[in-house]
């Protein structure tokens, strides 16, 4: 049975955007059926609201199904179309429909039924041809791309039902580029040459499909509206009854304005939209846009509300020209179109424009006058410079911070001549943001080549009267413009005892693309103090210069900790073998956490020739630098160091002898577990353990190193032969379980019972027959319990084998006499499902 849910989350905005498709009581519904709940688009959100559109005429009845694989012929039977906003794309939780669903679906439409597929609602079911053929376009993995969300023109085909008599519109969407379509799809609408919206056939019937859609704040435009309500009627039925959005019914421009004018906030929209229909078509055709416009102008100075002439407003913000601006002008006076008016004039591509917005400055006051600058900045209109100059003093503060805010904006040696002749002027309040527009200034004269003039701008922006912000983004962007006197300016500050020009040095440093500026810097680093050398040092490992390794290892040495840390780290980005010995020679002082990031760069250094000057330092070096290197070593996988390891894995320090055990764990391969066996003779207890984990390591990425520790094995002493058998268990596979297998006849009981451990705790059922054997004829009942336990942990992988296990516990429990002996093996029989365990419990 299909699952059906109701979406009733209708906003005001949507209800005013589509309330004007009203269709006549006497047409039947279309029912429609949403298939959603899966999708890799925002599901949750697009599906109430396509609900919502084709429901708000009362054309459709509308409901929704959140599995679509669960319906059939009997479910689709009670709609005229299916409108997909569901797909496959990423989610494995429904990758397909069953058999009947798949027949379901192309029953319906062959029949005369209709699909209509929003966005990515087709991209599914590349092997089902059939599918592709209904749902005409989808996602072409080979081919098929976008880009970011952006406006652009919907031109539409004027033959189609569903698109005739349509006017194309702007939108916002994801656009796909090169969509894969079946042959049989035919494209009825394009945006930037892209196939937007396609039909196809299937039988007698008919698929619609629009690519628009990608997100809900998308299906707001009127024009996708229409094509999704149309389109689906078309889907349905064949044919098009449906009027496009924001069709009053009026196609004359008068009758529409005459409309619009007596509009109120609060009033039916039907003309509000039906205008912004008009003025959308007519942007994309100059003529038109020029007759809509004039009408528009004229209306200005009619009878019309105030609602209605600021509809007007927006709409010569976007069709309206030169010729409209007088129009404009005359109502900035008019409290209620101001901001309209303004807004429209800031807008329209002509000279005029800016005149007339320049012009009322001189009839405004507040912020109106504030409004009326920003507007001039917004349009680059440099021809009001002078005018706007004339208010970066003016006794309304908002006003004066326009002013400045305008001519930082505007840029130029004009704009930075009249804010310097200001700043004498100006309230102690407003110098800051007259020194960040003089920065502004500033820039545009350095990228417009005048670098000479931007530095002296810069210069006086530096100065220590200015802000501490300001200074510190001037300095950096001065050292720029002055090009190669730059690092001398750099230099000077860091040397000098201004604070703050210090801290702005470092940021020049950091934002430099002159390699000679950090290196000036890196030469006098000792004569620094050590709050600049630390950031210096982070750059010189930051930037990879190499040429300034000597500085940085001097200052190494330093006995301010943080720059130490500093010098470190950045030997480590920038260093080759010549870092080695500084670096070894800070292991000899340094604490636990320092000797932890010289190991770390000591690992980073780079160079053939590093390994060798480790291995070197590692020989030559005192005890309490040796941990270090060896861990640097082991972490650049040093394998030439093995020999030096192997003798200091005999050392009398235990932390050398524990590092070097450790790094031959990773370091070391077959060749070496002789050696590292020969060890086991003479080490202490705890470093027996680390030797079996490093030779178990070993095990692991040299398989070669089994046979080795295997043919060692008979040579062995007992206790040697105990540790290589937990070696050779931990490595597993068949060569290991040999050589273990053959220590089970051992004559050290110690060596018997360790072999029969490793057997009982195999990571596989190999040993089982070996267990089973040592159940049946031992009579060492320790060896029999671990031999009963290992073989009821190997029941589980090897099931067919628990005949076998419960056979030799059975007679094994029969000849014991020790109790705590059959106590152990009833255990052991517990949970066999056989029936000679059976039998054997029930005999006790």
């Amino acid at each position: 049975m299909c699952l059906f849910r109701q979406f009733r989350f209708l906003s005001v905005a949507l209800l005013l955007a589509v309330g004007r498709n009203v269709m006549p009581a006497a047409e039947p519904p279309v029912r429609v059926l949403i298939l959603s709940g899966q999708c890799n688009h925002d599901w949750r959100r697009t599906t109430p609201k396509l609900q919502a559109i084709l429901e708000s005429g009362g054309r459709f009845a509308v409901e929704v199904t959140d599995h679509p694989e669960q319906c059939d012929a009997a479910t689709f039977a009670g709609y005229d179309v299916l409108l997909s906003n569901w797909n496959t794309w990423d989610k494995p939780a429904v990758t397909n429909w069953p058999a009947t669903t798949r027949q379901a679906f192309l029953d319906f439409v062959r029949a005369g039924k209709g699909l209509v597929v929003v966005h990515a609602g087709g991209s599914s079911f590349y092997d089902w041809p059939e599918y592709q053929q209904v749902v005409a376009a989808f996602w072409d993995l080979a081919k098929t791309s976008h880009g970011a969300p952006h406006e652009f023109t919907v031109k539409l085909d004027k033959d189609h039902p569903v698109t005739r008599g349509l006017e194309p519109f702007r939108t916002k969407d994801e656009l796909w580029l090169k969509p894969g379509m079946h042959p049989a799809a035919k494209v009825i609408a394009t945006g930037d040459d892209q196939p937007l919206v396609m039909t196809t056939e299937f039988g007698k019937g008919r698929g619609f499909t629009m690519l628009l859609g990608h997100a809900s704040e998308f299906m707001d435009t009127p024009g996708f509206q229409t094509l999704l309500l149309r389109g689906t009627e078309w889907a349905a039925t064949g044919k098009v009854t449906i009027r496009g959005a924001g069709d009053t019914g009026a196609t004359d421009p008068d009758q529409v304005i005459k409309s619009v004018s007596g509009y109120r906030f609060g009033d039916d929209r039907k003309a509000i939209l039906a205008l912004e229909k008009m003025v959308f078509a007519a942007g994309a055709n100059a003529t038109e846009g020029a007759q809509l416009a004039a009408k528009l102008a004229d209306a200005l100075s009619s009878e019309a509300t105030a609602e209605g002439k600021q509809r007007f407003c927006q709409g010569l913000s976007l069709i309206g020209s030169a010729a409209e601006v007088p129009a404009l002008a005359r109502v900035l006076a008019d409290t209620n179109l101001f901001f309209n008016a303004r807004q429209a004039l800031e807008r329209i591509p002509a000279a005029e424009a800016a005149s007339a917005l320049q012009s009322a400055l001189a009839t405004t006051s507040g912020s109106a006058r504030a409004s009326l600058i920003n507007s001039l900045a917004a349009r680059r209109a440099e021809q009001a410079l002078p005018e706007i100059a004339k208010f970066v003093t003016d006794a309304d503060r908002e006003v004066a911070e326009a002013a400045i805010d305008a001519l930082g904006k505007l840029g130029g040696a004009q704009a930075a001549s009249s804010l310097e002749s200001a700043r004498d002027r100006i309230t102690p309040q407003l110098r800051d943001r007259l020194a960040m527009a003089l920065l502004r200034c500033a820039e545009s004269l350095r990228a417009a080549g005048k670098a000479v003039d931007a530095a002296t701008i810069f210069a006086k922006l530096t100065a220590p009267g200015e802000p501490a912000h300001i200074r510190l983004a001037a300095f950096p962007l001065h050292v720029a413009a002055l090009g190669e006197r730059g690092p001398a300016q750099v230099i000077a500050a860091l040397t000098g005892e201004d604070t703050t020009l210090q801290r702005a040095a470092i940021r020049a440093l950091r934002t430099s693309r002159q390699p000679a500026l950090l290196r000036a810097a890196a030469e006098r680093l000792e004569k620094l103090p050590a709050e600049l050398q630390e950031p210096i040092l982070v750059l010189c490992g930051e930037q990879g210069d190499a040429t300034v390794l000597p500085a940085v290892a001097k200052a190494a040495a330093s006995p301010d900790l943080a720059v130490r840390r500093a010098a470190v780290k950045a030997l480590g980005l920038i260093g080759d073998s010549s870092a080695v010995k500084p670096l070894v020679q800070l292991a000899e002082f340094g604490d636990n956490d320092e000797k932890k990031a010289i190991a770390e760069s000591l690992g980073r250094l780079r160079g053939a020739a590093v390994d060798e000057a480790l291995v070197g330092a590692l020989r030559a070096s005192p005890t309490v630098a040796q941990p270090t290197i060896i861990r640097a070593l082991a972490a650049r996988d040093a394998r030439t160091a093995t020999p030096a390891l192997l003798q200091l894995a005999k050392a009398d320090d235990a932390a050398v002898r524990g590092e070097a055990i450790t790094a031959l764990g990773k370091l070391a391969d077959a060749d070496a577990c002789a050696p590292m066996i020969q060890l086991l003779e003479t080490a202490a207890e705890k470093d027996k353990s680390q030797l079996e984990g490093a030779l178990v390591e070993v095990c692991r990425h040299d398989s070669a190193a089994i046979p080795a520790i295997a043919k060692a094995l008979t040579k062995a002493t007992p206790s040697e032969k105990t540790i290589l058998l937990g070696v050779l268990g931990s490595a597993g596979g068949a060569p290991a379980c040999a050589a273990v297998r053959g220590q089970l006849k051992s004559e050290s009981t110690e060596v018997r019972l360790a072999a029969v451990r490793v057997l009982a705790d195999w990571p596989d059922a190999a040993p089982l027959d070996d267990l089973a054997a040592l159940v049946e004829t031992t009579r060492d009942s320790t060896i029999r319990a671990l031999a009963a336990r290992g073989l009821t942990r190997m029941i589980p992988q090897a099931p067919a084998h628990a005949t076998r296990v419960a056979t030799a516990l059975s007679q094994a429990l029969a000849a014991a006499t020790d109790s705590a002996d059959q106590k152990n093996l009833l255990a052991a029989l517990v949970g066999i499902p056989s029936v000679p365990s059976l039998k054997a419990a029930q005999g006790q």
